[in-house]
């Protein structure tokens, strides 16, 4: 074995130590997921606790086509809200269970989807693929704890189940030229209509990707690809009965006019463009300066120039399309701010634009050291030093360490038992609200222990004095009390 290949499995064996670590940290964080905040308010208008099997799943369409009226488009993310509701059927360990899948499912959608999208760079390019995979996992475990991602069952349900549900649709989709397989078409066309019936972001996001490799291939093949453009129309359709449903008109109108102070007149599409704009212009601004994405971008860059390849074409297409992938965070947030009218980002949304700012712009970097390495092939050795001395001191000069990593603080609190006694506080608070008497109104008294204290980095669950709000009229509701809420003596 040379040098240069020991480098290679060197990174290759480095990569997955690093992502089975920061993986397997917030996939056993997952398993400490509460109850919380719409978690009940779903479960108590689902109107069916611990029914039938088939009885059960008709609720869900029910639910889906109510809410899909009278609140959201969301039509997957609502039915996998009902569907898979641990409240209205197997309580904590079903939470736990649906958690943890919704963790896995995410890494390993996420991997598979990088490695298919650089399945032709060739097997002695394989440490690349795990190296680009776990930079995207560093980023998406450390830049932030995402606890509406990974600790609370209804942000799981609108966003990370859809996009786990994407990134299995963009993997059949993007091998479907490659193989003859009716599977891969009936793979992409339903997995990616179920990621359109998830929050509008991702069916934005989708749609965009799908366009541009429907165009690339047409371009690169000149021909016009039936199956992928079909496809491409199924997505399409699935996004429009998520953007026309006439309940995010009715929701838009009642958050407007309740939380933003704001009277409704209808959607505003030209504010939303320019909100939209600023909104990412500061979200890039904090990942340049308070992150390490500018190193993993020249990572990237330095990965695509430096290994081997048999053709060194440039390809003007492929340069352009990926200049056109840049777009995608733009396409991703804007239904979010026309929705809003707001810069507030949410955490769930970060999630989804980080994720999206490193998949666009990770593309694009490799497909420009692609080029260059196509540009100055009489230097490659030199021009790989130089390279690799410019990615050292990107990642020595960004002032990003180990003390910046949100998952230190989760590590701290699993290590503390924080997430393992407050998992323990809700469980035992769930088992005794079926001990308080029916009909009456429950006062819980916080002073007392009555109550789990919340801890920082997880979705709090929070109950409220005001027994009229709507998260304490749902458990009331649910354990059929005249009310309840927070008191003190």
């Amino acid at each position: 074995m040379n040098n240069t290949q020991a480098i290679k499995k060197a990174i290759t064996i480095c990569s997955i130590i690093a992502i089975v670590i920061m993986a397997g940290i917030m996939i056993i964080t997952s398993a400490y997921t509460v109850f919380a905040a719409d978690d009940y308010t779903h479960a108590d208008s689902i109107g069916a606790l611990h029914v039938g099997f088939f009885s059960y799943i008709w609720a869900s369409l029910r639910y889906m086509k109510a809410m899909w009226m009278t609140w959201q488009g969301t039509y997957f993310a609502m039915f996998l809200q009902a569907l898979l509701s641990p409240i209205n059927n197997f309580g904590m360990p079903q939470l736990r269970i649906v958690m943890l899948l919704n963790s896995i499912l995410l890494f390993v959608t996420v991997i598979i989807f990088i490695h298919t999208a650089l399945r032709n760079i060739g097997k002695e390019n394989a440490y690349v693929k795990w190296l680009v995979s776990a930079l995207v996992v560093f980023a998406i475990t450390n830049y932030s704890v995402y606890i509406e991602i990974y600790l609370w069952y209804s942000g799981s349900t609108s966003y990370s189940f859809p996009l786990s549900m994407l990134m299995i649709a963009m993997t059949a989709f993007l091998k479907m030229p490659d193989s003859d397989k009716k599977v891969h078409f009936v793979v992409a066309l339903l997995f990616g209509f179920a990621a359109m019936g998830g929050t509008l972001c991702i069916s934005a996001m989708g749609c965009f990707a799908a366009m541009l490799i429907c165009i690339y291939r047409s371009l690169d093949k000149k021909t016009w690809k039936l199956k992928s453009n079909i496809v491409f129309a199924v997505w399409v359709l699935g996004a429009l009965a998520n953007t026309l449903a006439p309940g995010n008109f009715r929701r838009q109108g009642i958050i407007l006019d309740l939380y933003g102070q704001i009277t409704y007149t209808g959607i505003k599409p030209i504010d939303a463009v320019f909100i939209t704009m600023d909104t990412l212009s500061q979200q890039i601004i904090t990942y340049v300066t308070s992150t390490n994405i500018v190193f993993i971008l020249v990572v990237t860059f330095v990965a695509a120039y430096t290994m081997n390849r048999e053709e060194n074409a440039v390809d003007v297409k492929k340069v352009i399309l990926s200049a056109c992938g840049l777009l995608t965070p733009f396409l991703l947030l804007f239904p979010y701010c026309l929705a809003n009218l707001s810069t507030k980002m949410q955490n769930r949304v970060d999630f989804l634009v980080v994720f999206v700012v490193l998949l666009s712009y990770m593309q694009f970097a490799f497909v420009l050291g692609q080029t260059v390495r196509a540009l100055t092939t009489d230097n490659v050795r030199t021009v790989s030093a130089l390279l690799i001395v410019f990615a050292l001191f990107v990642g020595l000069s960004d002032r990003y360490g180990f003390l910046n990593y949100a998952e230190r603080n989760v590590v701290t609190s699993l290590m503390k038992g924080e997430y393992q006694n407050y998992y323990k506080a809700n469980k035992e608070f769930v088992a005794r609200l079926d001990t308080y008497e029916k009909g009456s109104d429950v006062i819980i008294y916080t002073e007392e222990g009555e109550f789990p204290v919340p801890i920082t980095y997880t979705f709090n669950f929070y109950l409220y004095d005001d027994a009229n709000n709507g998260v304490n009229k749902a458990i009331a509701h649910i354990y059929d009390f005249n009310s309840i809420a927070i008191g003190w003596r």
